[in-house]
C-alpha cells in the first residue's frame, strides 16, 4: 500500500503546547528575515505542483502524480480540517521550495489550505539556504524563518511556544531526524490502495521502534484509509 503522511509536533489546543502530527542550535538559531518581497528573487517551480507529475523526480522516481486518480472529497475535507489546526509549519528545504513555488500563486480567499500555508509561520530547516533566501513569495514574505544548528533543540523550542499544532508536511529527511529524537507526537497517514515499488520510505532504518495507538480511522469511497495515530511506548514482544 502507498502511504502519504503529514507530521505535526502536536498541539494540545489553543494556548497549549504545540505538538507534532504526521499525513509530516548549536547554538540554536532561528532566523527571522524581514526582507520585502521585491528584494529577493525566488524560483517559482511551476512544474513542481504538490502532488503533480513532476513534484519530485529525484532518485529517478517515475510515478509522480500517482495520487491524482484517487481524487476524493473526503480526502480534501480531511486535509482542510487538518490545516485548520496548524499554528505554524515545519518544512525541509525540498518541500519548502516546492511549496514556495506553488502556494503563493493560490490567492483565492475561499481556499482555506492556501490561506493557511501562505499566512502562517513556516520554519525551513536547511544548511544550504541563506537568511536572505529564506523568505516567502507573495503577500506574506516575512512568514518564512530559517532554522539551522541543532534541529532537535530548535523543534523543542518551537513546541514550547503557545498555539495548536506545528505541522510537518513531506520533508522526509527532516522527519527522520525528528523521529530519531522522538519529537513527533501524532501521525496522520493516508494509505492508498496501490503499490508503486519505488520511492521514498516514510519510516527508514535508524528510527526507534514504537507502538502506536489509533486515535481515529476512516475509509473513503475510493478506498483511502485515513488514520491518526499516537506513539504510546516501545514495541512489546510476545513469549513465542
Amino acid at each position: 500500500m502507498t502511504v502519504r503522511g503529514q507530521t505535526t509536533p502536536n498541539g494540545h489546543g489553543q494556548g497549549g503546547r504545540r505538538t507534532s502530527a504526521l499525513r509530516v542550535g548549536a547554538p540554536l538559531r532561528l532566523h527571522r528575515h524581514e526582507a520585502h518581497r521585491s528584494n529577493v528573487p525566488h524560483p517559482r517551480r511551476r512544474d513542481a505542483e504538490p502532488g503533480g507529475r513532476d513534484e519530485d523526480p529525484s532518485d529517478a522516481f517515475a510515478h509522480g502524480g500517482w495520487q491524482a486518480p484517487f481524487a476524493d472529497p473526503a480526502v480534501g475535507e480531511s486535509v482542510t480540517e487538518l490545516n485548520s489546526h496548524a499554528s505554524a509549519f515545519l518544512l525541509g528545504r525540498r518541500t519548502f521550495d516546492i511549496f514556495r513555488g506553488y502556494w503563493p500563486d493560490q490567492t483565492d480567499p475561499a481556499n482555506p489550505i492556501a490561506a493557511a500555508i501562505n499566512s502562517r509561520p513556516k520554519y525551513v530547516v536547511s544548511n544550504s539556504l541563506s537568511e536572505t533566501d529564506a523568505t516567502w513569495r507573495g503577500e506574506h514574505p516575512a512568514t518564512a524563518h530559517l532554522v539551522t544548528g541543532d534541529v532537535a533543540a530548535a523543534v523543542r523550542a518551537l513546541k514550547d511556544q503557545p498555539g495548536d499544532e506545528l505541522q510537518i508536511w513531506g520533508s522526509g529527511k527532516l522527519l527522520h531526524t525528528l523521529l530519531q529524537h522522538e519529537l513527533v507526537d501524532r501521525f496522520r497517514l493516508m494509505t492508498f490502495p496501490l503499490v508503486l515499488g519505488s520511492g521514498r520510505r516514510l519510516f527508514n532504518g535508524g528510527i526507534r521502534p514504537a507502538t502506536m495507538r489509533p486515535v481515529d480511522l476512516a475509509v473513503t469511497d475510493a478506498g483511502v484509509v485515513i488514520g491518526t495515530y499516537e506513539p504510546i511506548g516501545p514495541v512489546r514482544h510476545g513469549d513465542s
